[in-house]
């Protein structure tokens, strides 16, 4: 089974999140405008990304992320924050290089089994 998010379906959700903070809606070709992605490309991905899950479209060709999108951006959000501030305490200091490289070791192997359940949990649910 293929991991659900790529850097393109990523890419394309932090989009929707954003035009739609910014317009309050969000349609194919504002995403399209935004990324800089041709139309067919942009609708090609849509379509495929409904098919999954990830964006609903209701019947005036609105897109909107459905909770479980939301969710997983938010904790990609906070995986991001939490990797930012490790390295941002980085210091010349060797104890303290160990003691932040093994947190984010420790971060990473957390994301790697979240990874891993959501897999399973997928896998198991069909």
């Amino acid at each position: 089974m293929k991991n659900l998010y790529t850097s393109s379906t990523t890419n394309y959700l932090y989009a929707i999140r954003s035009i739609t903070k910014e317009l309050g809606y969000c349609r194919a070709v504002d995403i399209s405008k935004k990324t800089g992605i041709t139309p067919w490309s942009t609708s090609t991905a849509l379509k495929l990304m409904i098919k999954k899950g990830m964006i609903e479209l209701d019947k005036n060709k609105i897109i909107s992320l459905t909770m479980k999108s939301e969710l997983d951006l938010n904790r990609f959000d906070d995986n991001k924050i939490k990797l930012t501030k490790m390295f941002e305490q980085y210091t010349p200091d060797d104890e303290l290089i160990e003691r932040n490289v093994n947190e984010i070791f420790f971060l990473l192997d957390q994301c790697l089994i979240d990874f891993i359940v959501s897999k399973k949990k997928r896998f198991f649910s069909k």
